[in-house]
């Protein structure tokens, strides 16, 4: 993931610290992935069903495990974003240069990559 921005790893970065900063607070987006994809796991494994023929609960903590990463997804390339934009001549005073929803549509590649995040989602 970091690969596609330029930033890749400075954004990343930053949004593990700000996830880590919050996580008394709110949910931890890495650790809950983990977890889901932890659970799906042990559920596959106890029901002994193959990995093809998942369970309602398996399918249940793989769905909310591809949500987070969709989230986290999301998160770094907001950061990404903000890096790039940082430096940039802006059109006003204080403005940015471009909108995030335009940032974003302007890199079909990130649409893909976010969709493939959740519907690609294998343990």
């Amino acid at each position: 993931m970091i690969r596609l921005f330029e930033h890749g790893a400075a954004s990343k970065y930053a949004v593990d610290e700000a996830i880590d900063m919050c996580s008394s607070l709110f949910t931890n987006l890495r650790e809950a992935i983990r977890q889901k994809q932890e659970l799906a796991n042990q559920e596959l494994r106890s029901s002994g069903v193959h990995a093809l023929t998942q369970t309602p609960d398996s399918i249940a903590s793989i769905h909310h495990a591809a949500n987070y990463l969709s989230r986290y997804f999301h998160l770094v390339a907001f950061s990404e974003y903000l890096h790039e934009q940082r430096n940039k001549p802006r059109k006003d005073s204080g403005a940015l240069r471009h909108t995030f929803a335009e940032w974003w549509r302007a890199r079909p590649e990130l649409a893909e990559m976010a969709s493939s995040v959740t519907s690609d989602f294998v343990f």
